[in-house]
Parts: C-alpha cells; sequence; structure tokens
C-alpha cells in the first residue's frame, strides 16, 4: 500500500529544544501574555538536569485577595479560554499539501490543575485550538502529548502552548515529524466499462 512505501522523517521546529531564549526569539518563537487581575503568571526556561531535558515551565497561580473582613482568600482562575493567560508560539516549519504532520511531546504536571477546563492547552496552527490536546495530570505526572495533522494547504506549521486556568506545567522534548504519502503511479481505469 501507499502507506507502507512512506516513511516519517524529521521536521525541524528550530528552537524546540528550549535551550536558549534570545536564540529561540530570533528564530521566530513568540510569548503573548494577558495580564489576569487575579493570577500570578510565569514563563521560564528550565535547564537540563539528569533526569530532565530542558523544558519550559507555563504557570498561573491565583493571587491572594483581602475581603472587607480583612481575611484573604484567593479567587480561583477561569479555565478555558476565557483564563487563558500566556501563549508561546513556535518557529515555522515549511509544509505541503498532502503530508501528514506528527508532533510528539512531553509535560510534567508541577501542580495539578484545578479546574476540569484548566491546563496547558497544546495545538497548532494548521487545525487550532478547537483539536489540541488539554495536559493535565497530578503533581508528578509525565504526560504524553500527540496530535497529528493532515495538511491541506502549502505553508507554515506552528506548534502553539496556551496556559489556562490555574496550574503549572512543563513542556519538554517537543518533536515534530512528517510523511507524504507515496503516489502509486500505475494507471488505473477509470470508467467500469474501459477493462
Amino acid at each position: 500500500s501507499a502507506c507502507q512505501r512512506s516513511e516519517w522523517h524529521e521536521l525541524p521546529i528550530p528552537g524546540a529544544e528550549f535551550r536558549d531564549p534570545q536564540q529561540m526569539e530570533a528564530l521566530g518563537w513568540s510569548l503573548e501574555q494577558r495580564p489576569l487581575e487575579q493570577a500570578e503568571v510565569q514563563v521560564e526556561f528550565l535547564p537540563p538536569q539528569a533526569e530532565h531535558s530542558a523544558g519550559l515551565r507555563l504557570a498561573a497561580y491565583a493571587n491572594p485577595t483581602e475581603n472587607r473582613l480583612t481575611t484573604i482568600s484567593q479567587t480561583p482562575i477561569a479555565g478555558g479560554y476565557e483564563g487563558a493567560s500566556s501563549r508561546i508560539r513556535s518557529s515555522a516549519a515549511s509544509v505541503q499539501a498532502g503530508q501528514l504532520v506528527r508532533v510528539a511531546a512531553k509535560a510534567r504536571i508541577l501542580r495539578a490543575p484545578t479546574s476540569p477546563d484548566s491546563g496547558v492547552l497544546v495545538y497548532d496552527n494548521q487545525a487550532g485550538p478547537s483539536l489540541g490536546q488539554l495536559v493535565r495530570g497530578n503533581a508528578g505526572e509525565l504526560v504524553s502529548i500527540e496530535l497529528y495533522r493532515f495538511i491541506v494547504a502549502d505553508g507554515e506549521f506552528r506548534v502553539l502552548a496556551e496556559c489556562r486556568g490555574q496550574c503549572d506545567i512543563v513542556l519538554e522534548s517537543i518533536a515534530t515529524s512528517v510523511i507524504s504519502p507515496a503516489v502509486n503511479r500505475r494507471s488505473y481505469a477509470t470508467n467500469p466499462n474501459d477493462r
């Protein structure tokens, strides 16, 4: 079959190793932040360690607030789009119509999200956030991320990660690969009477 004759090939996204923030910016990575009154937002690069590769930490914590009785409480951060506080967009890789792209990554959960629609949403510019994977889990878990995208038009492919609601998650090891289905060049009869 055509799929058996095709192979996955690396689709490099420059800077996806999270090693040098200045180099990543020069390569086209970007950070957007939306100030949320009730949240303290953190985006930082974590150097490689013996047990972990370099990572990108996305975190949002509820700020303590004082009420009229001077007791300190925390107003929860909304999840979903309403609670989106920061978004990272990768540099671009060139893709062609008809290709299939696979995004594989790992995420370390430092603090579990506090609501069902909180976490780090990983998606791409081809399919958008509605087909992304919301990364969640318990503290200490290593979560696998996997997205597959069929490319319908030549252009750029970018990976995006968005912190939604209250969470603390480190993205590691983002790898993208591409497959171009083999084309069967044999002629086929297009009319049943042409046999």
